[in-house]
């Protein structure tokens, strides 16, 4: 436990709205981690089910509880937890995913023993509403991350610890980037363009230690396609000149096109995503 007189190593986000129905699990799966110096921040975006009640049964002392008196949403409830974090380390839970005993131990070691590291993410085992599950791995180091991001978020988010001082550099998640723009960059996936622009380095460990819960698929049909496709284009022409990745980093816009036009069609792209991705993945029967 933390003792009254030593501050949390590390602070756990959790931000959640309407989240009833799992968000124990999450609470539970960070209160059992095999390191105990961290606090764990929930805020809740103005929940209208039970969250808060369910919230408010836990006695743990590491818990410190924030309400946001209206919906907020995502980007600004994460804003807040950072911004009243006291952890060297900020790590990052969703309401409806679980984090394995290990996790926050086995990534504060890393980052301890290799500095120049910023952001570590982990690989994770992804269930599917019908029940499949995969092991899901991402790129593993700075440049096979620099390699892959045109194409793919290079984090599970859920799965990341950042040093809190990288937010002193770059900025906290962007608010811009929140609502119906996520279709075509999420606020995630421009946080880790900003801190790669900045110089940081980056890794993902291949131990799997969050379980991160797909939601049902949806369709996009309802925005023009053509309109989504030039969006996307131009986010991803701007990730490429902000890195400076080259000519040939144009060539992996292509399967972000295919798979928009996939998706748009609601047609199942799981295994079109891992094929045009470039993403090692392992399905669990």
């Amino acid at each position: 436990m933390i003792s009254e007189d030593r501050p949390p190593l590390i602070s756990v986000i959790l931000p959640v709205y309407n989240g009833a129905k799992t968000v124990m699990h999450a609470v539970e799966s960070i209160l059992a981690q095999t390191y105990e110096n961290f606090e764990l921040i929930i805020i809740d975006d103005g929940s209208i089910d039970e969250t808060n009640n369910i919230l408010a049964s836990f006695k743990d002392k590491r818990i410190r509880l924030i309400n946001n008196q209206k919906n907020m949403g995502k980007v600004h409830t994460l804003n807040t937890g950072i911004q009243k974090a006291q952890g060297q380390y900020i790590a990052f839970i969703d309401a409806d995913d679980v984090a394995l005993p290990a996790r926050l131990e086995k990534q504060v070691n890393f980052l301890a023993k290799n500095p120049s590291i910023a952001v570590l993410g982990t690989a994770t085992k992804e269930i599917y509403p019908g029940g499949m599950e995969r092991i899901r791995y991402r790129p593993r180091d700075t440049s096979a991350i620099k390699k892959n991001i045109v194409r793919i978020c290079p984090f599970t988010h859920s799965s990341t610890m950042i040093r809190s001082e990288v937010f002193n550099t770059v900025g906290l998640y962007d608010p811009l980037k929140d609502g119906p723009k996520r279709l075509y960059i999420g606020e995630d996936y421009d946080l880790w363009v900003r801190i790669l622009a900045a110089g940081y380095n980056m890794a993902n460990i291949p131990d799997v230690l969050t379980v991160y819960y797909r939601e049902p698929g949806s369709s996009i049909r309802g925005r023009s396609l053509s309109q989504l496709i030039k969006q996307r284009i131009s986010a991803r022409i701007d990730v490429i000149n902000k890195l400076n990745l080259g000519y040939s980093a144009y060539f992996n816009i292509i399967p972000v096109v295919v798979l928009s036009i996939l998706n748009h069609y609601g047609i199942q792209i799981d295994s079109a995503f891992n094929l045009l991705s470039g993403v090692q993945d392992s399905r669990l029967e």
